[in-house]
């Protein structure tokens, strides 16, 4: 899962414990979502799949962002 791009997720930057219900997955907001898992280049610190380091605004486009796809095992 590391290594190729940083992943944007869904939620806003809050510290953990994560709870989805302390709206940090509230699409509607217009702050920064997190970015995580570390990009080719990155250091060994943040080139781990939980490694949350930056957030930065959806419309923000940059070669070492992206998404992951990830294929269901159950029809």
């Amino acid at each position: 899962m590391a290594g190729n791009v940083w992943e944007w997720v869904s939620s806003l930057n809050m510290p953990y414990p994560y709870d989805p219900k302390d709206g940090r997955e509230d699409m509607s907001s217009g702050e920064p979502r997190m970015l995580r898992g570390g990009a080719s280049g990155s250091g060994d610190v943040s080139f781990r799949s939980f490694s949350r380091v930056y957030a930065n605004y959806p419309t923000y486009s940059f070669v070492a962002i992206g998404f992951r796809c990830v294929m269901s095992a159950t029809p």
